[in-house]
């Protein structure tokens, strides 16, 4: 999780850094140029399935022979992981998509909009320690 939240800023440096000097030369028309704003929506939409796409996911887990609550437990942790890691990668997607905007259009401010979606989804969805518990049985 820190990780990702790492990357989404060293992907803000790096817009910065290679469009800093473009950026002030850049008009406000970069923000509604079609590739731009397709770049937003898909933004956008990665940020919603984040959400939708790992609660879609079977929530019940198979159960086997004689240790049924041991594998049950331990299928249930091993989903809500992968739930989260679809999650995170999905949330980090805006960012990614952002920074392809900032260098298409040459400013480094193409690059806010999407990454406060990624910021914003990452926060939310931060681990608590309930979330990798196993359930009691």
């Amino acid at each position: 999780w820190v990780g990702i939240l790492s990357a989404v800023a060293l992907y803000g440096v790096i817009a910065y850094v290679i469009t800093a000097k473009a950026g002030a030369d850049v008009p406000r028309q970069t923000f509604s140029d079609p590739p731009v704003l397709t770049l937003y929506v898909i933004s956008l939409a990665m940020f919603v399935a984040a959400f939708i796409l790992p609660s879609m996911m079977s929530g019940t887990p198979a159960t086997g022979r004689t240790t049924v609550a041991v594998q049950a437990a331990d299928e249930t942790l091993t989903h809500v992981r992968k739930s989260l890691i679809i999650r995170y990668a999905l949330l980090e997607s805006p960012a990614i998509f952002g920074l392809i905007a900032a260098l298409r259009g040459s400013n480094w401010l193409l690059f806010v909009p999407p990454a406060l979606l990624s910021i914003v989804g990452l926060l939310a969805s931060a681990p608590r320690p309930a979330m990798l518990r196993p359930p009691r049985s």
